[in-house]
């Protein structure tokens, strides 16, 4: 099963994505930025990261090299 990391500080936004994600068979994971994602990424291994494009705390190099 494909696991997908949602990374966003809005509550509604995770739990919809989240929502039809999981209707399509797919683990979800949630947190509320993009620091906790980077943390997160070692522990779960997920296939796909989703995160809103305006994180002030985590830039996308930052997820690259992680």
């Amino acid at each position: 099963m494909a696991k997908i990391l949602v990374a966003d500080d809005n509550s509604n936004i995770q739990k919809m994505v989240g929502l039809a994600l999981k209707d399509q068979g797919i683990d979800v994971v949630a947190v509320g930025n993009g620091e906790a994602a980077v943390r997160k990424i070692s522990d779960i291994h997920p296939d796909l990261v989703l995160r809103t494009c305006l994180c002030p705390c985590a830039t996308g190099m930052k997820f690259a090299s992680t």
